[in-house]
């Protein structure tokens, strides 16, 4: 190697992303485009750690607009079901019961869509042929053998259907919607 080491090959990714939020402050400080209010919160920007970010959500946000997905666009768990223990456990930085069994309910409702999808997917797609090529048939007698096996596909997929059903397991349903 040649030359001296960067400060940010010794510290690692964490001191590389502290230096480089430093070095963005300065250029936002000392850019002469930049306005006062933005150079005045660009270094409290550095002084704002994730405790503080909590404290905000916990007392303004989470009370008006409930938990948030991290995406922001989908409210997990809405104001009037946040209770003040909730906030508090929030506050301090854990993950509050009644989200954490919000969470487990979705992610267990993604699970049975997922462990379906295949399934339900490939019928569709042999349902859908099967339609395209009885449209497509000019001959009737080809036409009404197409419609049989699609009848015949069909049964088998509401079959399937009511026996996922009957075991009380619908994340096995096909749930294709004609």
């Amino acid at each position: 190697m040649s030359g001296t080491t960067a400060p940010q090959i010794m510290t690692g990714p964490a001191g590389t992303r502290i230096i480089d939020h430093v070095e963005d402050t300065l250029l936002t400080i000392n850019d002469p485009l930049v306005s006062l209010p933005m150079k005045i919160a660009a270094p409290l920007s550095l002084a704002i750690p994730v405790s503080i970010q909590r404290l905000y959500n916990g007392l303004l946000k989470v009370p008006s607009e409930g938990f948030i997905s991290k995406k922001g666009q989908q409210v997990v768990l809405e104001p009037e079901k946040i209770g003040g223990g909730d906030r508090f456990v929030h506050l301090i930085g854990f993950t509050p019961r009644n989200l954490a069994r919000e969470w487990k309910k979705r992610g267990f409702h993604n699970h049975l869509e997922y462990r379906s999808r295949k399934g339900k997917e490939t019928m569709t797609t042999a349902l859908a042929t099967l339609v395209t090529r009885m449209a497509r048939a000019k001959d009737p007698v080809k036409k009404a053998k197409i419609q049989q096996q699609f009848i015949e596909l069909w049964s088998q997929v509401i079959e399937h259907d009511l026996a996922a059903m009957n075991r009380v397991d619908p994340s096995a349903m096909y749930q294709i919607n004609m």
